[in-house]
């Protein structure tokens, strides 16, 4: 058996934020594939990408219950932000051409096309604030990680107010 197989039951010993983080990134890597077979039909792209948006805001969701009801650990809040990061790695790669506002569900203007370069900064820089929660040391006390969750909220507020058609 590979090494990587036999690994993989030490993780889900560890402690729930370590379980969950260990099988969030092996659902992403053997789901990685999806989104490139789904790439012949726009509409399975929109909803793909939308599946993975529900995730970011899951995230945001356990950042949110931290923070304002006291709901979890600081340890649940990086396991998400370290979910949130997979996920953000392949995310501006899932808009592809063709899968604007009237597609499917699509709420992706047309500027997502447009300023590609720009809304692809967006994405990076979320990844580098999900980076700033990875890096609070396991005792950060809640000020700090609010303001690396406000920097998070920052990002998504921003190129959602850019790129996503208002509800």
């Amino acid at each position: 058996m590979p090494r990587a197989f036999r690994d993989v039951p030490q993780a889900f010993r560890a402690g729930p934020a370590v379980r969950v983080a260990a099988g969030l990134a092996m659902a992403a890597a053997l789901l990685g594939g999806s989104v490139a077979h789904a790439a012949l039909d726009p509409a399975e792209i929109v909803k793909a990408r939308q599946q993975d948006m529900k995730k970011l805001g899951g995230g945001m969701k356990v950042f949110m219950g931290y923070l304002k009801d006291d709901k979890g650990t600081a340890q649940d809040v990086a396991a998400a932000a370290a979910a949130m990061q997979a996920v953000t790695k392949g995310l501006p790669d899932q808009f592809t051409e063709g899968t604007a506002v009237g597609v499917g569900e699509s709420e992706a203007l047309p500027a997502v096309w447009q300023e590609n370069a720009k809304f692809r900064q967006g994405f990076t820089d979320l990844a580098q604030a999900l980076d700033k929660i990875l890096a609070l040391p396991a005792t950060a006390d809640k000020a700090a990680i609010g303001q690396a969750v406000q920097a998070v909220g920052g990002t998504c507020k921003q190129c959602h107010e850019t790129y996503r058609q208002k509800k």
